[in-house]
């Protein structure tokens, strides 16, 4: 499958876009068998459950958002680009210190 040549924009408040993110890092995200995003079990415990954030005047909807925003932007993406942005990226970068 061919990577989009199509610009990419999205249009998130960066608060919503952060609070996403932290959802997102509960269980990670892999794209082309390439880690974009550790998983932290952690924020599990520490991040109250998704349909109690409006309590906190956030909407649940932006995780959901967030994480396609991510993924469509993903999909614009080659594959090398996806490895560069990768953590196996920072894995070779490492090992060659």
């Amino acid at each position: 499958m061919a990577h989009s040549k199509a610009p990419f924009m999205f249009t998130i408040d960066p608060k919503a876009l952060v609070i996403g993110l932290l959802y997102l890092l509960r269980s990670g995200l892999v794209h082309k068998n390439i880690t974009v995003l550790p998983r932290h079990r952690l924020l599990n415990f520490v991040l109250p459950p998704e349909n109690f954030i409006s309590m906190f005047d956030v909407k649940s909807k932006i995780i959901t958002e967030t994480e396609n925003i991510i993924k469509c932007y993903l999909r614009t993406l080659s594959l090398e680009a996806v490895q560069n942005i990768g953590y196996e990226a920072l894995d070779r970068v490492i090992q060659t210190v």
